[in-house]
This record gives C-alpha cells, sequence and structure tokens, in this order.
C-alpha cells in the first residue's frame, strides 16, 4: 500500500524536474530564488566625435525591484574617462514584474582616443553576474565651419546688473572656448571660458572689442562685438570730466550743400534756414 502511494508522489517529482529543466532551456529557472537579466538594446559600431548618444537597456525580473544598473567605460579592459568621453546621468524606470528601462546619456571625445576601442557596460544591481556591454570606436568628427554667431548684445546701465548673456558659435565640435583677444569689456564685466557675460558695468561708454572661440579641434573663429553703457539719467558719453546738458526748444539749422569746388553753395530765393523743435541730450 504504502508503494502505491509513493509512486504518484515520484511521478509529481519528475514531471516538475522535467518542467525546471525545461524553463532552463528557454529562459531560465532557479527554484526559490528571484531572476535578473540586463541587456543592452542596441549596440553602435561607431560613434562620431563630439556627439552624444544615449544607450538604452533593459532589466527583466521577477522580484519587483527597480534599482537600475551601473555604467562603466573601459578600454582595453581598463577605465578610460575622461580620454575616451564621459557618461551622463543614468535613468531607471519600470512597472512591477516586468523589469526596468535603464538608460544613460555617452558624450563621445572632441577627438578619436589612442587606443580607438571603447566599451560601454551597464551592470544589474539587483545582480551584479548580469551585464550588457557594446564596444564601438570613435569616428573623426564632421562638423561645419566654426563661427560666432552672437551679433549684437544688450545695452548696460552703470551700477546695474548686466543682462548675463551667454555668446553663441556654430560648427565645430563641443566643447568651446571663449576669450576676449583685442579691445576690452566695460570696467565691471567678465566673460569666462563657456561664453557668459556678466558683471555690473561701472562707467559709461561704448566698448569696443573681439571674441574668439576655439573648439574642441582647437580651431577658432572670431567676431567684432560691441556693448554700450549708459549711465542711470540716460547718457552714454560717460567721458571723465564731461558734463551733460539738456537740448529744449525751437532751433534753427542752416541748410546747405558744397559747389564743385567744395565751396558752400546756397541756392538763391531759396530757404536755407528750418526751424524745428528739439529735446536732446548734448555731452560737452
Amino acid at each position: 500500500m504504502r508503494d502505491q502511494i509513493r509512486v504518484p508522489a515520484m511521478l509529481r517529482f519528475i514531471e516538475a524536474s522535467i518542467v525546471c529543466f525545461l524553463f532552463l532551456l528557454l529562459a531560465g529557472c532557479n527554484i526559490g530564488k528571484k531572476t535578473t537579466v540586463l541587456s543592452l538594446d542596441g549596440a553602435p559600431t561607431s560613434i562620431p566625435a563630439g556627439t552624444q548618444y544615449i544607450f538604452t537597456g533593459s532589466i527583466s525580473h521577477n522580484n519587483g525591484s527597480f534599482e537600475g544598473a551601473t555604467w562603466t567605460l573601459t578600454s582595453n579592459g581598463a577605465p578610460c574617462q575622461p580620454g575616451c568621453g564621459t557618461l551622463g546621468t543614468p535613468t531607471s524606470n519600470g512597472s512591477s514584474g516586468n523589469g526596468d528601462t535603464i538608460t544613460v546619456p555617452y558624450n563621445a571625445p572632441a577627438t578619436p582616443p589612442n587606443p580607438n576601442s571603447v566599451t560601454i557596460t551597464a551592470t544589474s544591481v539587483e545582480n551584479p553576474s548580469s551585464s550588457g556591454s557594446d564596444s564601438f570606436m570613435i569616428t573623426p568628427g564632421t562638423a561645419g565651419t566654426l563661427t560666432v554667431q552672437t551679433f549684437s548684445l544688450p545695452q548696460g546701465t552703470v551700477g546695474a546688473p548686466y543682462p548675463t548673456t551667454t555668446l553663441q558659435a556654430s560648427g565645430g565640435v563641443s566643447p568651446y572656448a571663449w576669450v576676449v583677444d583685442s579691445g576690452s569689456l566695460p570696467a565691471g564685466l567678465s566673460l569666462d571660458s563657456t561664453g557668459v557675460l556678466s558683471g555690473t558695468p561701472s562707467a559709461a561708454g561704448t566698448f569696443n572689442f573681439d571674441v574668439t572661440v576655439q573648439d574642441g579641434n582647437l580651431a577658432t573663429g572670431s567676431s567684432p562685438e560691441t556693448i554700450v553703457v549708459v549711465s542711470t539719467s540716460g547718457n552714454a558719453c560717460g567721458s571723465a570730466g564731461g558734463s551733460e546738458a539738456l537740448l529744449k526748444g525751437q532751433y534753427a539749422f542752416l541748410l546747405q550743400g558744397l559747389d564743385s569746388n567744395n565751396q558752400p553753395n546756397v541756392a538763391r530765393n531759396s530757404r536755407p534756414f528750418m526751424l524745428i523743435d528739439a529735446y536732446a541730450h548734448l555731452c560737452i
């Protein structure tokens, strides 16, 4: 009787073992354990220098945990940042029982590294034994000519913060670096290497200067720029020891030209004078 009872139990054990074996062949089977498998979606073989590529991966699991992945960059098995590029802030999101979607921005270097072989690896935080990777090369950038795209700058006022302005450029390969290479900025203003103009001007006047931008390949582009700074009364003269007078009232203007000998010439029977009402600032 005992043998008759044990046979069905043994059959059920055999059936369960066969089912588990099939799962192992198809997708993996861990009795009593949680499973986590990470894979990268897409695998570029090359990325242009100075560009950004978003790597995406998937984590499938059955434990309802969303811990994402850790990302690394290596070249020939050794860490290589920043020479082989840099990684941005990774993201991770998913739904219970279905897994995570993971992403990370990869910023390629301005020039191909040496050796020119980069491997990016994503490793599951939940299961460090599961990871996905991709190896690729950096190809030379094909950016256009580097040019300054800022053609006018805001007016400033003495004693007031200057409107923070970022100079713009196009072409070339990022990152850009900016300098003032001739002329001078208004006193109190500065230009940082990222192209940001800021500060508080301390003197009125018209200030002419040249800016130069350099890209990651050491190419350069330049442009003349002008900033006008006015006083709180609106006066742009600003010369030391100068003064400002207000013109208001009716004034007569003499209109005349020059003859062939470059001498004043007023036509007969004409009215060379014109009366107008004027309201203006005079800088003396």
